[in-house]
């Protein structure tokens, strides 16, 4: 249920039924994007999917929602879905965080400040990764990492709306896993 919803929400044509414990991805091999926009490249772990390329650079204001014209977006194990964009930027990186963090609350039912707000490399660039719930009183589990690379903030994102708190531990593995496939182009 969660697949087919987390499609209709991209706008992705139906895809043949699968039984409830396996998701569309779970049976195909894994996929390479090279996004067009944002100049990364991904090797996506079994289990994901690639739904779309962004068509529309963002504009670097705003928090882009999850399935706009200007995100690639991904399907993750057991109805995750994720989003990545990109834009210039003159902040470090964790003004970035902070920056990026503020126009998330004003956009959408989230925090002005994460839960969790923690360091790793992604694409061999140090990088933060944060937790919060939207809304912040018990709403669903919302993984945020950025970098800032040359000039330009990344920002990977992933949403898991059917995880409770004690699918949490497992669902932020799954997004580690991703981000460790994540490359940078020059």
């Amino acid at each position: 249920m969660a697949v087919a919803l987390a499609l209709l929400i991209a706008g992705c044509a139906p895809v043949a039924q699968s039984s409830p414990a396996e998701t569309p991805a779970a049976s195909r091999s894994p996929e390479q994007l090279i996004s067009a926009l944002y100049r990364y490249a991904l090797g996506l772990p079994d289990g994901w999917l690639v739904i779309t390329q962004a068509v529309a650079p963002w504009d670097g204001t705003g928090s882009p929602d999850h399935n706009g014209p200007d995100v690639d977006q991904y399907l993750g194990p057991k109805g995750t879905f994720g989003w990545a964009y990109a834009a210039p930027t003159s902040a470090n990186l964790d003004e970035y965080v902070a920056e990026q963090s503020k126009a998330a609350a004003a956009a959408h039912p989230c925090p002005d400040t994460p839960e969790t707000n923690e360091s790793l490399v992604i694409g061999g660039e140090p990088a933060r990764l944060t937790t919060m719930h939207c809304p912040a009183d018990g709403g669903i589990l919302v993984l945020t990492a950025y970098v800032v690379r040359n000039g330009t903030g990344f920002v990977f994102a992933l949403q898991d709306p059917d995880g409770g708190p004690a699918a949490e531990p497992a669902t932020k593995t799954a997004f580690e896993g991703f981000l460790a496939n994540v490359s940078f182009g020059d």
